[in-house]
């Protein structure tokens, strides 16, 4: 990424929050924040989650997991798919 994109992206960004602050939130969570979605690694599963860090976004996942997907304790195969489809 070159200087002058990253110049372009960052005026795009407070463009789009100038002209429509309630939809900024979104645009930065596309944009920027991990996000990881269950069907990424295989599961027939809807599930898709995003936050602002690495961390909380294996919180959420794990969480699911546990609820969803009676995983007490994520298997190392499956940590390593994750870890491989976050983006």
């Amino acid at each position: 990424m070159t200087a002058a994109s990253i110049v372009l992206y960052i005026q795009k960004l407070c463009t789009n929050y100038i002209s429509r602050p309630t939809q900024f939130k979104s645009v930065l969570e596309v944009s920027i924040t991990p996000s990881f979605k269950c069907k990424d690694i295989g599961m027939e599963c809807g599930f898709e989650a995003s936050a602002w860090t690495k961390g909380s976004l294996m919180n959420k996942i794990s969480k699911h997991a546990a609820e969803a997907h009676n995983m007490k304790e994520i298997p190392p195969d499956v940590l390593e798919k994750i870890k491989k489809a976050i983006k």
